[in-house]
């Protein structure tokens, strides 16, 4: 991993419309550090907005490797349900 931070650019709809960030996530020293803005009236808006991710990145991978889509994810999902198990697993 790089020693120097590579943030993300901002999403053009956001450049363009503004907005708020409700979400920032890193992996540092091979943890994930996250800093989150609570944002919703009703938690599972953040239910919604986690599958939305795992859809994305499943987009990525397809994109990027030889996975399908639907395979990326199905190893997201185990990923999920794995890490469900460990209750202190927060970081």
């Amino acid at each position: 991993m790089p020693k120097e931070f590579q943030p993300l650019s901002v999403p053009p709809d956001a450049l363009e419309k503004g907005g708020v960030e409700v979400l920032r996530a890193s992996v540092v020293d091979g943890a994930v550090s996250v800093a989150l803005r609570r944002s919703f009236d009703d938690p599972a808006t953040w239910g919604r907005l986690l599958i939305d991710l795992a859809r994305q990145a499943a987009r990525a991978y397809a994109l990027e490797t030889d996975l399908s889509e639907e395979e990326a994810l199905e190893r997201i999902r185990a990923g999920w349900e794995a890490e469900g198990l460990d209750p202190g697993g927060l970081n």
